[in-house]
């Protein structure tokens, strides 16, 4: 029962005083009691609408103008269904003859709340006065009596009729109203559009799975018949599509391989990468992000680089003779220590020119060597065998490596060492002053570097570790994603993304951090002050000192990984 006027009270010249809901169980019917406040004995002619409603608030009817008596009035409603009842002014004039009049409308739903749901029996007397005071426990047990009443058959058949009469009343109201139209319209449309859609996208998915489905299985029968060419064609074409589980494990290694074969190693190594833990895409990763490790190195004052046909370029200071590259050939892996160079060749012997007041040129013994790299004054190396030599300035015990085993990669920081194990854990010796060795807790590591005072890690799922010295703010690299390698310089490292782009962390003091412009970048390296990149075709950018020409590669091409230089397990 709404217990105010409809009217905004600030524009109604009076209120409502009392306002109820009663049942009538003699003529079975309910009626409404109203009682304006005592302002409206100032007003004459006054009328009023009363619209009711049902229990879900939705309108049944409405009465218009119904002629006000003062003191209060008894209204019978038309519709037994009514549970709920607005009341508003329509019009009343005033003892100087101004009349008052009210425009508004009734809604056809209002909210409903518990509370509203009040109303008496119907009363004994008809003769109101607006200062009635009706107490609520009387008028509930008034309610509980006629609630109790008994009816006879006919009266009983009369009021299902009523009721189904009313029933048919609000049933028809709703059916031919428009709001209610409307709803029904727009619910309607918007089932018609889910059904077309799930029709449509039924279809499509069908077409979708089917067309998918065709590529795989061209693209797997050309790799399965060793074909491997067109299949890296048809390989293209799948990747339009999404696979999972088993079918999307197999087409990554399948196209994974497929490139291997076609010496695409970086899409090869991308693929490997996305594959996990698939069947040998780990190591088959790691052996590709080292071979390109091995293809380009920076000294204090130099650069080296290798081209695919397995000869050697390099320039830069030489006053030490660490440029004096031209004879060799067939040559697999190159490094570049302080004023030293290193390579490995395809039998597995290691050559060194340059500096050698340490002895770090003191390879030509070493036999079965699968990795080398070099620091500031020391050589290390690994045979196939999993055991490393080293050779150079033992100061700080960084050639103390004759325990090792099962490694399978080194990298020579300027006076520490690192090794990288079959298991993907990384061990270390030599100058650990700022924790450049602390390296014992590291797993799942696929490629090492080291720098002057710094160890970085590259994990399998492409997230990068760090620990030393934290000078130049190197470590900020390990919140970087999508890494596909990296690369230490003496004071920075190099980040290298699977979309081809590099990123420096650490110094900058010589510009060697700018390389922000590098594009289709598979590999890089760092010197004392200068930063070079290969690209996949082979070309070379360098930023940063260049006072002994160590930055002059823009004339070197076909840098790259020579053939049989990777080893690509097949996973069988």
């Amino acid at each position: 029962m709404i217990e105010k006027l409809f009217n905004a009270k600030e524009n109604c010249p009076f209120t409502i005083k009392k306002c109820e809901l009663m049942y009538n169980s003699d003529e079975v019917c309910k009626m409404l009691r109203l009682t304006l406040s005592e302002q409206a004995s100032r007003y004459k002619e006054i009328k009023i609408s009363v619209c009711c409603y049902n229990a879900e608030g939705f309108k049944l009817a409405v009465m218009e103008d119904i002629p006000y008596i003062d003191g209060g009035m008894l209204v019978q409603l038309p519709s037994l269904m009514t549970e709920y009842v607005e009341v508003m002014v329509k019009s009343a004039k005033s003892d100087d003859g101004i009349l008052w009049t009210e425009n508004a409308s009734f809604p056809n739903k209002r909210p409903v709340s518990e509370q509203d749901n009040l109303y008496t029996a119907d009363p004994t007397n008809t003769e109101i006065d607006d200062t009635i005071e009706f107490d609520s426990a009387e008028v509930n047990r008034e309610i509980e009596n006629v609630k109790s009443a008994p009816m006879t058959k006919m009266e009983k058949k009369l009021e299902r009729l009523r009721r189904y009469d009313e029933e048919e009343e609000i049933r028809q109201f709703i059916k031919n109203d428009p709001t209610e139209k409307k709803k029904r319209f727009f619910t309607r449309l918007i089932i018609l559009i889910i059904v077309v859609l799930l029709a449509g996208g039924g279809i499509y998915v069908a077409k979708y799975k089917s067309d998918a489905d065709a590529a795989y299985n061209k693209a797997m029968n050309l790799y399965n018949g060793g074909k491997f060419e067109d299949a890296a064609v048809e390989f293209e074409k799948t990747e339009s599509y999404i696979y999972t589980g088993e079918k999307r494990d197999n087409l990554y290694w399948a196209v994974a391989m497929s490139n291997a074969r076609n010496r695409d190693f970086y899409n090869a190594a991308l693929y490997f990468q996305k594959n996990g833990d698939y069947k040998e895409s780990v190591a088959n990763y790691r052996s590709i992000i080292n071979a390109y490790a091995g293809i380009v190195s920076a000294g204090k004052n130099h650069t080296v680089a290798l081209k695919n046909d397995g000869t050697v370029v390099a320039i830069g200071d030489n006053s030490k003779g660490q440029c004096n590259i031209g004879k060799w050939n067939d040559i697999a892996r190159v490094y570049a220590g302080g004023e030293h160079t290193v390579v490995l060749d395809k039998n597995k012997a290691v050559y060194a020119t340059g500096d050698n007041s340490k002895g770090q040129c003191d390879v030509s013994r070493w036999r079965d060597i699968i990795d080398i790299s070099a620091g500031e004054l020391h050589t290390v190396g690994v045979e196939n065998v999993g055991r490393v030599v080293a050779t150079g300035d033992n100061t700080y015990g960084q050639c103390d490596v004759d325990d090792w085993s099962g490694i399978i990669e080194v990298s020579a920081g300027t006076r520490h060492t690192v090794g990288l194990k079959l298991d993907g854990t990384v061990v270390a010796v030599g100058d650990n002053e700022h924790g450049e060795c602390d390296v014992k807790s590291w797993n799942n590591i696929v490629l090492v570097v080291s720098g002057n005072g710094y160890t970085a890690g590259l994990k399998k799922d492409g997230k990068i570790v760090f620990t030393g010295d934290d000078t130049y703010k190197i470590s900020d690299a390990k919140s970087e994603k999508n890494v596909f390698s990296i690369s230490a310089g003496h004071k920075n490292l190099i980040v290298v993304y699977t979309d081809g782009t590099a990123k420096t962390y650490g110094s900058n003091e010589r510009n060697q951090g700018i390389t922000d412009l590098w594009k289709n970048i598979i590999a890089a390296c760092g010197g004392e002050g200068h930063s070079v990149g290969i690209t996949a075709d082979g070309k070379a950018y360098a930023v940063g000192a260049n006072d002994k020409g160590q930055a002059q590669v823009v004339d070197w091409n076909d840098i790259g990984i020579p053939k049989s230089t990777v080893t690509i397990r097949k996973g069988e």
